[in-house]
């Protein structure tokens, strides 16, 4: 409610950073169910633009909010065009600036990002728990909790946040994995066999993600 009854200030808003100074523009967009004492769970939605220098070093940042989301329908909708309108209006003064997204892979901010920005990132914790998601496939018992499934899963984790290019390394262990190439995380164990159909097509959906 806040954030809609102070949506007029938006148009107030002007960057303060000159146009030589901005070499990128992160769209952040995300959204939380929360339980409303009048009407139930409610999905509000947070969204960020922000301005970052050659060095990746950010400048100055716009905060957009979002309500009251899926009940109505068009609480959403409308906090997309929102974003819509203060996007444009910052691609205007830094027209020169590289657009990058970054959600938490949900379906539907993916698809709002795809044809406004040059590339999308997704969030290191929520890429984390898809790995977590996928390292049942990785092991011969097929559970979270066996040693096998949670070394598989902190080995990739580790290569994913600290490794330059880290994301196609761990594309391929999974690829590998997938047509019985991959071996055992512990050095000792033979070689892991061919993921069957059903692993390969889990509930997670791991190449959607």
């Amino acid at each position: 409610a806040l954030a809609t009854t102070y949506e007029g200030e938006l148009e107030k808003w002007q960057p303060q950073s000159e146009p030589r100074e901005v070499a990128l523009i992160t769209v952040g967009v995300d959204g939380a169910h929360l339980n409303t004492r009048r009407d139930g769970w409610r999905q509000s939605m947070a969204g960020t633009l922000a301005l970052h220098d050659a060095d990746g070093e950010r400048l100055e940042t716009l905060y957009a909010g979002g309500g009251p989301g899926e009940s109505p329908p068009e609480g959403k909708s409308k906090f997309f065009e929102r974003m819509d309108l203060l996007l444009e209006r910052v691609r205007q003064r830094y027209p020169q600036a590289r657009v990058t997204g970054l959600s938490d892979g949900a379906v539907d901010l993916q698809n709002y990002l795809a044809g406004r920005c040059e590339e999308h990132l997704l969030d290191f914790h929520h890429a984390a728990e898809y790995l977590s998601a996928a390292s049942i496939a990785f092991s011969a018992g097929g559970k979270a909790e066996d040693a096998e499934s949670k070394t598989w899963a902190e080995i990739q984790r580790a290569i994913l946040r600290d490794k330059p290019g880290g994301a196609l390394e761990v594309l391929g262990a999974i690829s590998r994995r997938l047509e019985g190439k991959e071996e055992a995380a512990d050095p000792g164990a033979a070689a892991l066999p061919k993921l069957k159909k059903a692993a390969r097509h889990g509930d997670f959906d791991l190449w959607n993600m």
